[in-house]
């Protein structure tokens, strides 16, 4: 089980300077990002930048003291090509483990994006009603450059 993680440096890291992540995505040509928009009772909420959480190896609970700086540092050595949030069906509280139904709500929607950061910025706003600056780990990746910087800088098509 722990060959399919591979220790990984991580050049100009905020946080995490190494970390075992999962070979298949650092050796996939291209990385499609399919979180599940979610509620999450440490980091606030689940969406494509938290989602990358996945590709770590080892125990991924000690970095939640600087989880904003440690997924700004994931995606700078594993970007996403293409972010597709799903919110279908959203559990908006009592995340991520839930399990009352009272706590899922019809959503209907998706959103998509080559920038991680600027599908997080729009799910964030439309699904929670959150400013994204509010979210640590999406207003840290916006400061760092990792995507969009502001919402402004995002042209939304509804269809």
């Amino acid at each position: 089980e722990d060959r399919k993680f591979v220790r990984t440096s991580i050049p100009n890291a905020l946080s995490i300077k190494e970390w075992d992540l999962y070979r298949d995505a650092l050796e996939a040509d291209k990385i499609v990002n399919v979180p599940i928009a979610k509620h999450h009772s440490l980091a606030g909420i689940t969406l494509g930048l938290k989602n990358m959480m996945g590709i770590m190896g080892g125990n991924r609970g000690q970095i939640h003291q600087r989880l904003p700086e440690c997924l700004v540092d994931i995606h700078r050595r594993v970007p996403v090509a293409l972010t597709v949030i799903d919110a279908g069906r959203v559990l908006v509280r009592n995340g991520p483990s839930g399990g009352n139904l009272a706590d899922v709500k019809p959503f209907g929607k998706a959103f998509a994006s080559r920038d991680v950061v600027a599908a997080d910025v729009v799910a964030a706003e439309k699904i929670f009603r959150l400013s994204p600056r509010d979210v640590g780990h999406i207003g840290k990746a916006m400061e760092s450059g990792l995507g969009v910087s502001s919402g402004a800088q995002i042209r939304l098509i509804e269809g």
